[in-house]
């Protein structure tokens, strides 16, 4: 599963790209988590409203990412202008984790096409998950 690469880079070519996003939507989820332990940031996008949400199931989520160049393949396929914003990890998790979680807003992991097909999770398992809480 671990096709991404065991050092954080700047890019990503074009087949890794391709390779990431057609992983399972839990094989995604593990990527992220164990990516941005790595690269110590998270990517978010922004677009001229505010940071882009998305509708999954009944719930709006905020869409993070492992690798800006993810996020960017995302924006270009759903037709989402947005740029790539970069959080650094202890920030995500001591800001806006908390607070997404007061607001009762998701994370959509790593979508990589419609927003069905990806994990929703809410803060508290995200923080689990990043601290490597929950694992077997």
């Amino acid at each position: 599963m671990n096709v991404f690469p065991n050092t954080v880079t700047e890019s990503l070519s074009e087949n890794l790209i391709r390779q990431a996003c057609q992983l399972s939507p839990e094989e995604r989820a593990e990527l992220f988590i164990q990516y941005v332990q790595k690269a110590q940031q998270v990517w978010l996008l922004q677009g001229d409203a505010g940071f882009v949400m998305v509708e999954h199931g009944d719930s709006v989520c905020l869409p993070v990412w492992p690798h800006q160049d993810l996020a960017k393949a995302w924006s270009l396929s759903s037709q989402q202008p947005a740029r790539q914003i970069s959080v650094e990890l202890s920030t995500f998790v001591q800001t806006w984790l908390p607070g997404l979680m007061a607001n009762q807003t998701e994370l959509l992991i790593f979508p990589a096409g419609p927003a069905t097909d990806a994990l929703a999770l809410d803060g508290d398992e995200v923080t689990k998950a990043l601290s490597g809480e929950g694992e077997d």
